[in-house]
Formats: C-alpha cells, sequence, structure tokens
C-alpha cells in the first residue's frame, strides 16, 4: 500500500494542476473580454462626449439667434406703431378732406339751384 501513496499523491496534484491551468485560462479570457468591452465603452464616451459638444455649441448658437431675433422683432414692432400712426392721421387726413368735399358739393348745388331760381324768375 505504501507504493499506492505516491501515485495517489501524483495524480491528485496532476489534476490540480490541470484543473488550476483551466482556471487561469478562463481568468485568462473574461479578463481580455472586460479589457475589449472597456475600450468600446471608451471609445463610445468619446464619440458621446463629441457629440454633447456639438449639441452644446448649436444651443448656443440657437440662444444667441434667438437674443438677435428679439431686438429684431422690437424694432419691427417700433416701425409697426409708427405706420399705424401714421395711418391713424392719414385717416383723419382723408375724413377731413371727404367733409369739405361733401360741403362743398352741397354748396355748388346750393348755388346752382339759387341761381337757377333768379334765371326763372
Amino acid at each position: 500500500m505504501p507504493s499506492a501513496l505516491p501515485a495517489l499523491i501524483a495524480n491528485t496534484i496532476a489534476e490540480a494542476m490541470t484543473q488550476n491551468r483551466r482556471v487561469d485560462g478562463a481568468a485568462t479570457a473574461q479578463a481580455a473580454f472586460y479589457v475589449d468591452r472597456l475600450h468600446e465603452t471608451e471609445l463610445e464616451l468619446r464619440t458621446e462626449r463629441a457629440n454633447d459638444a456639438q449639441l452644446q455649441a448649436a444651443l448656443s448658437q440657437s440662444r444667441q439667434r434667438a437674443v438677435e431675433q428679439e431686438h429684431e422683432v422690437e424694432k419691427l414692432r417700433g416701425i409697426v406703431a409708427a405706420q399705424s400712426e401714421a395711418i391713424s392721421e392719414l385717416t383723419a387726413e382723408v375724413s377731413d378732406l371727404r367733409k369739405f368735399g361733401l360741403v362743398a358739393i352741397d354748396d355748388a348745388g346750393r348755388n346752382t339751384d339759387l341761381e337757377g331760381a333768379r334765371r326763372v324768375s
């Protein structure tokens, strides 16, 4: 029996070493997977940061355009208010001219009637 013990120990050690190599191989494969995944994630992060920078620049430009357009709107409001005032004044002048024209036509009609009455008499 004593001769079987060293063989049993040798077999146990050999199995342990074989199993250890398999575990090391699996650990190496898993580590390689995580290294690849980390690399992919870092690339995605760089891409997303570049996209973020572009979106931030576009947002800044849009805000600047909005401010410029608001100033333009204020100028146009002033122009429209001035034109509205001018239209109101023009309407009043036209109304006065219309009244003057109607009075002149009415007076001319009366004068014609009086002239016609004088000639008849």
